[in-house]
């Protein structure tokens, strides 16, 4: 399993690309996913406004995305609409995304409003951040993955790649299915 990819997701995703590659998209068209393997146990895609929750068995992946340019109080009710779905079940979900916000937590010089919102959400959930601190962005903030304290142990069982587009890095991300069975 070293090298496969089962979930593939993209903030800001070519729109042209994604309908013809059966790529599901969130109602806005801001983020996508992939499946990949036909082995996946999958129990459901929902699409909403902003994000996309993959039900697998005893996990929910949340990908998100918010753009740079919404106002503060858009901000934070895109982020509230995911963080409040994954803190229904917070030991057995996880958040990725590109939330173009800053924070100490996930390797940003200092924080910014957004980033104050989003370090509220993990110290509500007593969450953590899984960045390596490196910047998925080229000039400016980090994509984030927001994860469980259950899920931080060795990597088995389900692989995602979340890809950032136009100027923004690839990185990858393993997701821990055998710690929810």
């Amino acid at each position: 399993m070293k090298n496969k990819v089962d979930l593939m997701f993209i903030s800001e995703p070519n729109r042209k690309i994604c309908s013809k590659e059966c790529w599901f998209m969130d109602k806005r068209g801001d983020v996508a996913v992939k499946v990949c393997s036909r082995t996946i146990e999958l129990e459901g895609i929902k699409l909403y406004n902003g994000y996309i929750c993959v039900s697998l068995p005893k996990l929910k992946i949340y990908a998100t995305y918010i753009p740079p340019n919404v106002t503060m109080q858009r901000f934070k009710e895109s982020a509230d609409a995911v963080f409040e779905k994954a803190a229904q079940q917070p030991q057995a979900s996880i958040i990725l995304g590109d939330l173009n916000s800053k924070s100490e937590i996930w390797g940003s010089p200092r924080a910014d409003l957004r980033g104050e919102h989003i370090e509220g959400w993990l110290s509500q959930l007593r969450w953590g951040a899984a960045n390596s601190g490196k910047h998925t962005f080229e000039r400016a903030a980090l994509g984030a993955t927001s994860t469980s304290p259950s899920d931080q142990k060795e990597p088995c069982g389900v692989y995602v790649v979340c890809m950032l587009m136009s100027e923004h890095v690839l990185f990858r991300s393993s997701v821990l299915i055998d710690e929810f069975r």
